[in-house]
C-alpha cells in the first residue's frame, strides 16, 4: 500500500493539490505532462551540412581506400521543436486500455 500512496502524492503534487489549502481552490498545474521541443542528436559540419554521423574518405598510397569518422569541428544542432506534443517520459500516471 506504500507504493500507492507514493505514486498518488506524486499525482497531486503534478496536478498543483495541496493537502493544506481548501478542495474547492481552482489551481494551475505545477508541470505540463507534453514535450513541446527536445535536444537534437544531428551535428553541423563546417560546410553546414547537418547529419548524425559524418565520415570522410581516407585513400592510402597504396591499399584501399577506407572512412574515417570525422569528430572535430561539428556543432551541435541545439534544441528542436516537435510536430507534435508527446507525453513527458516522467509523468507519474500508467496510461493502460482497459479492455471490458
Amino acid at each position: 500500500m506504500g507504493w500507492l500512496k507514493s505514486v498518488f502524492c506524486g499525482v497531486k503534487w503534478f496536478l498543483g493539490i495541496d493537502e493544506d489549502q481548501s478542495n474547492d481552490s481552482k489551481l494551475a498545474p505545477k508541470a505540463s505532462p507534453f514535450v513541446d521541443s527536445k535536444p537534437s542528436r544531428m551535428y553541423y559540419d563546417e560546410d553546414g551540412d547537418l547529419a548524425e554521423e559524418f565520415y570522410e574518405e581516407v585513400t592510402p598510397q597504396q591499399g584501399t581506400p577506407w572512412m574515417r569518422r570525422v569528430t572535430k569541428n561539428l556543432t551541435k544542432q541545439g534544441v528542436v521543436p516537435l510536430e507534435i506534443q508527446r507525453l513527458h517520459p516522467d509523468f507519474p500516471l500508467v496510461m493502460c486500455d482497459v479492455s471490458s
